[in-house]
């Protein structure tokens, strides 16, 4: 991702084509889910992946995501114990 950031332009295309695949799955499961209205949040790798990545996916599907950068097992352990 650093040579996508930097200006190497083939690095920007496989950026923006990552994002682009991520926002196609998340197309999809608002489609299985009927729904466009949740809050999109990112964690893991791509939290920590190039802005470009990000931007991509914010375009196709229109609308801001959010990236978590914290212990998502913990975080999701968490909430289904508080019910929520």
């Amino acid at each position: 991702m650093k040579a996508a950031e930097t200006g190497d332009e083939d690095a920007k295309k496989i950026a923006v084509q990552a994002g682009l695949e991520l926002a196609g799955l998340v197309k999809r499961a608002e489609k299985v889910l009927n729904r466009n209205d949740y809050p999109i949040t990112f964690s893991g790798g791509i939290a920590s992946a190039s802005p470009i990545v990000k931007k991509a996916i914010e375009q196709e599907i229109g609308r801001e995501i959010s990236l978590f950068s914290g212990d998502t097992a913990f975080t999701a352990a968490k909430l289904a114990r508080s019910g929520n």
